[in-house]
């Protein structure tokens, strides 16, 4: 069964099938590393990408489940040290996951926050809500330490 590549597009710019999803243009090269990652080919203008390509795992070797788990410790709050020791890998390796991850959650947020036309009530009630699961959370740091 071949794999089905149509929710992928062409990254170059100079492409003429630039962006264009399900275009039948995109096709498997070849997999390679660890994870078996796809390095995919636009059959328009020949160039190739990773299928990792604009994700948090583009140009990280580490297998998928300790990236999960890096990951995952970090957003529950871990430290980078904490989590390199409790995931078994170097501190530096977790420095990078975290600047690779991050820009790319920056691009994803200023994808989905643009454009926001919100009046001022609104505004507020969106930070109050914010202010109040700030304060739970402390509140139930506090708790959970007596």
């Amino acid at each position: 069964m071949e794999d089905d590549w149509s929710n992928y597009s062409c990254p170059n710019e100079a492409c003429a099938d630039y962006g264009a999803k399900g275009g039948g243009n995109i096709r498997l090269e070849r997999r390679y590393g660890t994870n078996g990652v796809a390095l995919l080919r636009c059959k328009t203008c020949r160039k190739t990408f990773s299928e990792n390509r604009d994700t948090p795992f583009f140009r990280l070797r580490l297998p998928y489940d300790k990236l999960y788990e890096v990951l995952t410790s970090l957003a529950r709050g871990g430290g980078i040290r904490g989590t390199a020791d409790v995931v078994s890998v170097n501190r530096n390796t977790v420095e990078r996951i975290t600047k690779i991850s991050g820009q790319q959650a920056e691009k994803f947020n200023d994808f989905m926050l643009r454009n926001l036309k919100m009046d001022q009530v609104q505004c507020d009630e969106f930070w109050t809500y914010v202010k109040s699961k700030k304060g739970a959370a402390r509140g139930r740091a506090k708790d959970t330490s007596q």
